[in-house]
């Protein structure tokens, strides 16, 4: 599953007269992340007091009018209508907390300095859910979708930020979802036909059945085929651990889906108690 992006202020914050440069890397960039929303390769957060940014459009600007519509209507459908690739969430609890710096090229006009204590209270929320090397929330920044270069932050006391990402920059980005797996699983045996029974539900397409031999062959798109010999069983969890590369699972969940037939259940880490 992928992690989670806010978007910066510059996408955000349409509250006051933008130049045409700045909407245009807005509209590049809500196309760009569109088309990951699609894929599967992000997921949007956005906290309830976000969401009356995208109510606040300055439609004075008339020249600009068409580019301004385009950026609503996305904008719109990402965040006025509930769907499953959006993640809401309250920070009203959160009392202990700093005002995220905002990004270079942003001043404190509009909505920006709002943005700037809501994402400081959301950092806050993130930090009690992963360890302070790791973050599974970005920053979406126009400048690093749609020149490659993300911005910099304006943070003279070099405080924790969210990174700002682009395309590249989101895979150093942590899963934001954690698999529900109980422990009992780690001391249960995968047999050999559990794995004939359920290789589909790990990703493998298909199986290739020996001529004669033992040796079985799970086979899966664009990765290296995985040897099960049907004379060792239960299958050794050393060999079992070799799926974590093919697969992209934990090795938990590898045990989990072969055990029962289906992946366990997710659950978002910022919402986990």
């Amino acid at each position: 599953m992928p992690p989670l992006i806010c978007c910066s202020p510059v996408i955000l914050d349409q509250s006051f007269p933008r130049n045409r440069h700045e909407l245009n890397l807005v509209v590049d960039t809500l196309s760009k992340i569109q088309e990951q929303i699609k894929l599967d390769e992000v997921h949007l957060i956005l906290t309830e007091q976000l969401s009356e940014l995208v109510e606040n459009f300055d439609w004075n600007i008339r020249e600009e009018y068409s580019i301004l519509l385009d950026i609503y209507k996305l904008l719109s459908q990402w965040f006025l209508q509930q769907h499953e690739r959006l993640i809401r969430i309250d920070l009203s609890d959160i009392n202990e907390y700093y005002k995220h710096p905002i990004p270079e090229g942003c001043e404190s006009q509009g909505l920006v300095d709002f943005w700037s204590d809501e994402v400081g209270k959301l950092l806050s929320k993130h930090d009690h859910h992963c360890s302070r090397n790791e973050f599974f929330i970005g920053i979406a920044c126009e400048s690093a979708y749609c020149t490659g270069q993300p911005r910099h932050y304006i943070n003279p006391e070099s405080l924790r930020v969210f990174p700002l990402v682009g395309p590249v920059e989101l895979s150093s980005l942590e899963d934001a979802y954690d698999w529900c797996v109980s422990p009992e699983v780690r001391n249960k045996k995968v047999s050999f036909q559990d794995v004939i029974r359920n290789y589909r539900a790990i990703g493998s397409h298909s199986l290739e059945r020996p001529d004669g031999g033992s040796h079985f062959k799970l086979k899966f798109k664009g990765h290296r085929s995985w040897i099960l010999d049907s004379n060792i069983d239960p299958v050794v969890e050393d060999h079992l651990r070799k799926l974590i590369s093919i697969t992209g699972y934990p090795f938990p969940v590898i045990k989990y889906t072969l055990l029962y037939g289906e992946l366990p259940e997710r659950r978002i880490r910022i919402l986990s108690n």
